[in-house]
């Protein structure tokens, strides 16, 4: 039900506000463009570990529709968007935390203070 009326909502922001195709300084937008799903089937057959940014650059038009420094700077981003990283010590795989007391960054003294706070809510819920 809700989601039937977010999507009608959205068709109508859409047609009063539609996707803007350039950006304050009047440059394409990169997302959504040609070029940044050329660029990722690119760096997907690892071309960008061939050539130079520039290099890379010139083999299609849609490239040049954006700067030299826009266009490495994209390279850079999808390369960190790739790595896996963003979790911390005692962080699990399904990104939810973890065991506090594996995770060093924590200080000793908060572990400590919910250790003591988990006694005694043991301990409460024994004598009731």
């Amino acid at each position: 039900m809700w989601a039937n009326y977010d999507a009608a909502a959205l068709t109508k922001d859409r047609a009063i506000f539609p996707v803007r195709k350039f950006n304050a300084k009047n440059e394409p937008n990169w997302k959504g463009s040609e070029a940044d799903a050329w660029l990722r089937m690119d760096m997907q057959e690892e071309k960008h570990l061939s050539m130079k940014p520039q290099e890379l650059r010139k083999t299609r038009e849609r490239y040049q529709l954006f700067s030299k420094k826009r266009f490495s700077k994209r390279i850079d981003q999808i390369k960190e968007s790739q790595k896996e990283f963003g979790t911390t010590p005692g962080q699990h795989k399904s990104k939810r935390l973890g065991d506090p007391k594996l995770s060093l960054l924590l200080g000793k003294e908060l572990v400590l203070d919910e250790a003591e706070n988990s006694t005694h809510e043991e301990a409460k819920n024994e004598g009731s």
